[in-house]
């Protein structure tokens, strides 16, 4: 077998470069580091189609009409072919994809990107799916031809076999040198399928390309080629010739039945071969591109003279089934007139052609029925048609459990958790492999240094201690350690192996006590002294543990998800003496596919979590088990693959601690993060209006202010919910000027309910001013109404309520459990937060205030209409005409009375009206003026001096 080798030509500038034929073998397709992708019209070429793609184009495939390409601007796009034209992002990744493949029907496009996450895109409905387990950047993909599997290499060093159907993992071979790029990878690893049934994988490692076996998984044989190291392998479109280049410029060829090395054809001038392909027509084309940018092709290299293949064993003789199509010497005497009547001018066809004439098209049956040969044909048996089956929802594969707050195992330098306490960090060199923690405040502990001998792949660190755990080895068995900083005995550090056979899986700390989760369903409970208090079986897979206080927060797998959903609940356990359960499997609202990434507590004990869309969600307690979401953390991104890594939570300042990652989920070590603060929002609608603005402003500060054990526990002063209560007051007052300037009476009606008592006044006089009488009248009546309950309250009996009684922050207990809402008090050995002092304020000034208000509500008078005065005055005049009609009668005949008067009449009685608002006013200054203890009021006023300045300003002004 022998091979010509093409002149090479320029194609891009210096860098990887990518090469692909078409679905016709027509047409040849490059793409390069300079950004465009080149259509050559074969390759004679010499004026190459070019289309700008992105800045830097990795990847390129052709199926039928239809170009994909992979981007360094983390996206899968796709055009038209050939004309080029955009036809839309098919997919995005947050790291740039490195390699992709479409399958043998072009229906799906697989992609593997530097995230270490594989994704399978329908083309024509843009549904993806998700291959994750690859703990490394991917380095190449690539389809089984009847679309069962998914091959995939990678730089963990392993080359994996998927089930699209179930998205498993069905076998995984640790066969390459594991590096944590894909720039660093010795070769990119390109692996090829077999055509036709893909009965063999081609697996190009270090000198061999290794064959293995479909289904069994077995390796078959070893194709070596003088001892050159392997980097793409390719399979010849028939299936018999197996193609290899090399990173030194050599491109190998075998045979795959014999199992030599047919072929050898050197780069002409040496450089790497950095992509190759075979041309579909089956003509012995391959086109290959070096890491110069430089395209070439070898041709003739599967058909030489003696090895010309024939159509003589095309068809089976069984097939055909008629002895009659056999050559006329095979058939000698035995039928000696076959060609009596065959014009001796036409050619006697050949074996093989004749047996073509049984499958021509139709237009030939003419020919083949005109003639006398006398065939007689059998009709060949039908194929079986196949029938689309649904197969259901798939299901999801689950999510692996992680430490809150660190980032991934396999990384030699990374975190291993970031909280308010502390930073752990761990370094894993070939040299030394160690554990530091930072403290942020120096007065808690001072900086740790930590040899990790033991490989401990968890941590998670508190005031009072620090907690590690590591996965099991041949010698040893799983392991706990913990180092108690605030022991007074010579031994901080205390040790525990698992049994046998189980893994650890979790772990986190409280005040006073370590929890850890293994494989086997068990959370084990320590004391912080080592300890051991409970054991108790959780009811899923563990996936996330984080505790505070007393309290423990599990999140686990309550069941199978199905199409890309994962199916999480949650467990929070009082892990006190009086140990109970405050929420009992309650579902984990995860975003629609997506799955749990943060797992904690905020800075004053309220659950939250976020999830891998970005959504950060609260559990306050005031709305039983449901949970908030306060932040929608992609709103803050700046590009489509940046995100945010969560810290913590604080909810006294409502803010949100993280670290911004550009195109990557998770930071650097190094240079040191820089910690980005994000606002708490609520998602209200019409956030771009004003009005939307100040719902949200309201009911975000109501999330504090229903946190009324804060102040107890001493996370904010009494002064700071003062603060918090004149801003929702402030916010009520601005709807309610909105509303009336809208003609939204009924919508006043509403914010007046919610504002404080003593903000109705100031309401009141605004809607007089804005000539809302009617308004004004019902804000009387609501003012009446809450003083007459206000009045009632006073003449109970109080109740005499202890610090006991003041229910936890998290109000999920059962109602039956009466019991279990007494405080719970913090641990004394180790002082999480210093809390704020707090301010008590005179009992005194807050009865004069509430006083002055019943007086002011007594003191309302009724504000009437022309008509009501109309009917004051004449009311005996009507009773006396007709003395039998009733209330609602009498009302009637008025009311027609009325509209029967004169416009001059009616109007001199609108002006009586509005005499009547006017005293009204003048009324309301008298009494102000009159109240004794001038000083002492500006003293007790209702609302500051600030607050009264900032609401004057919506009043009317004409």
């Amino acid at each position: 077998m022998s091979a010509r080798r093409r002149p090479m030509r320029y194609g891009h500038t210096e860098g990887y470069t990518a090469v692909c034929f078409d679905s016709s073998g027509r047409f040849i397709v490059t793409c390069g580091y300079d950004g465009d992708v080149r259509i050559w019209d074969g390759f004679d070429d010499d004026d190459p189609k070019s289309i700008r793609v992105g800045e830097k184009v990795l990847s390129v495939a052709v199926k039928d009409n239809r170009m994909v390409t992979a981007v360094s601007n983390n996206a899968i796009q796709s055009h038209s072919f050939p004309d080029g034209l955009p036809d839309g992002v098919l997919a995005r990744f947050t790291a740039p994809p490195v390699h992709l493949d479409f399958s043998s029907s072009g229906g799906r496009v697989a992609a593997g990107a530097s995230d270490f996450v594989i994704k399978m895109i329908a083309v024509d409905t843009l549904l993806q799916t998700t291959f994750i387990g690859h703990e490394a950047p991917v380095l190449s993909v690539v389809f089984d031809p009847k679309e069962k599997y998914l091959a995939s290499s990678s730089c963990d060093g392993t080359v994996c076999i998927w089930d699209i159907s179930s998205q498993s993992r069905v076998v995984s071979w640790p066969i390459l040198p594991a590096v944590n790029d894909v720039k660093n990878a010795r070769s990119p690893c390109r692996l090829s399928w077999q055509p036709g049934a893909g009965q063999y994988l081609a697996v190009p490692v270090n000198l061999a390309v290794r064959i293995f076996q479909r289904d069994t998984w077995t390796e078959l044989a070893d194709l070596t080629a003088e001892g050159i190291t392997q980097a793409i392998a390719t399979w010849s479109p028939c299936g018999r010739y197996l193609s290899a280049a090399s990173a030194n410029g050599q491109i190998s060829v075998w045979d795959w039945e014999t199992k030599s090395c047919r072929v050898t054809v050197n780069h002409e001038k040496g450089y790497g071969i950095s992509a190759m392909a075979w041309n579909p027509l089956g003509n012995g084309q391959i086109a290959y591109t070096d890491n110069r940018g430089q395209l070439g092709l070898l041709e003739a290299v599967m058909i030489s003279v003696d090895e010309k293949q024939t159509y003589e064993d095309l068809f089976d003789r069984e097939v055909v089934g008629s002895p009659k199509w056999d050559h006329p010497t095979e058939r000698g005497a035995t039928e000696p007139d076959a060609h009596d009547d065959v014009d001796e001018d036409v050619p006697v066809l050949s074996r093989g052609r004749q047996r073509l004439l049984l499958f021509e098209d139709d237009s030939h049956d003419s020919v083949a029925a005109g003639s006398d040969v006398g065939v007689k044909t059998t009709e060949l048996p039908s194929l079986p048609v196949s029938t689309p089956v649904y197969q259901g929802p798939l299901p999801t594969t689950q999510q692996k459990a992680f430490q809150p707050s660190s980032t991934p195992t396999h990384l030699s330098h990374r975190f291993m958790v970031w909280n308010f306490v502390a930073i752990a960090r761990s370094y894993n060199d070939t040299e030394d492999s160690a554990i530091e923690v930072e403290f942020h405040d120096a007065s808690v502990h001072h900086a740790i240094h930590v040899p990790n001998t033991l490989n401990h792949h968890l941590a998670d660190v508190s005031a009072e201690a620090l907690l590690l755990g590591c996965e099991s080895s041949e010698q040893f068995p799983s392991k706990v350690q913990c180092l108690h900083f605030g022991s007074w005995d010579g031994t901080k550090e205390w040790l525990c192996d698992l049994p046998q056979g189980e893994e650890l899986r979790a772990l986190c700390l409280g005040g006073g006590w370590a929890a850890v989760a293994s494989n086997i369903g068990l959370l084990r409970i320590f004391s912080i002294g080592g300890l051991q208090r409970q054991v108790m079986r959780l009811p899923g897979p563990v996936v996330a543990l984080a505790g505070h206080r007393q309290h423990l927060l599990i999140a686990y797998h309550r069941g199978v998800g199905f199409d890309g959903e994962q199916n999480l609940a949650v467990l929070l356990l009082d892990v006190s003496d009086k140990g109970r359960s405050l929420i009992d499997g309650s579902p984990l609202p995860l975003s629609v596919k997506s799955y749990l990434v943060w797992l904690g507590f905020s800075l004053e004990g309220c659950p939250a979590y976020m999830d891998s869309a970005g959504q950060v969600c609260l559990l306050p307690g005031s709305i039983g088990n449901m949970w908030l979401p306060i932040c929608d953390t992609r709103q803050h991104c700046k590009g489509s693959s940046d995100h945010y890594w969560l810290i913590g939570v604080q909810e006294v300042l409502q803010q949100i601690r993280c670290v911004s990652c550009k195109g990557s989920r998770f930071p650097p070590i190094l240079p040191r993060p820089i910690v980005t603060v994000l606002p708490f929002q609520l998602p209200l609608c019409q956030l771009s209006t004003e009005k939307g603005q100040l719902e949200e402003q309201y009911w975000r500060s109501r999330l504090l202010s229903d946190r009324t054990k804060l102040a107890n526990d001493g996370y904010c002063s009494d002064e700071h919910l003062e603060n918090i209560s004149q801003q929702q007051q402030e916010s009520l007052m601005k709807l309610f000027a909105l509303s009336c300037r809208a003609e939204r009476e009924f919508r006043c009606i509403e914010l007046a309910q919610l504002m404080a008592p003593v903000a109705l006044p100031l309401a009141i006089k605004y809607a007089s001013r804005a000539r809302h009488r009617h308004l004004a009248e019902r804000l009387g009546e609501l003012a009446r109404e809450l003083a007459r309950q206000a009045e009632e309250s006073l003449e109970r009996p109080p109740q005499v309520t202890t610090s006991a009684d003041i229910p936890s922050p998290i109000s999920g207990s059962r109602v039956s459990d009466t019991r279990s809402n007494k405080k719970l008090h913090p641990s004394k050995t180790g002082p999480e937060i210093k809390p704020l002092p707090a301010m008590a304020k005179p009992k005194q000034v807050c009865d004069k205030q509430f006083h002055t208000y019943l007086s002011f509500c007594r003191s309302i008078p009724k504000l009437q209409t022309a008509f009501q005065l109309w009917m004051e005055e004449n009311r005996e005049r009507m009773l006396s005409d007709k003395p039998d009609l009733d209330d609602e009668a009498l009302l009637r005949e008025g009311m027609s009375a009325f509209r029967a008067l004169a416009a001059t009449e009616k109007k001199s009685w609108n002006e009586r009206a509005k005499a009547s608002s006017s005293s009204y006013d003048t009324e309301c200054k008298k009494r102000k003026q009159q109240q004794p203890g001038e000083s002492a009021v500006k003293k007790t006023k209702m609302l500051d001096s600030r607050t009264a300045a900032r609401l004057s300003a919506f009043a009317f002004k004409e």
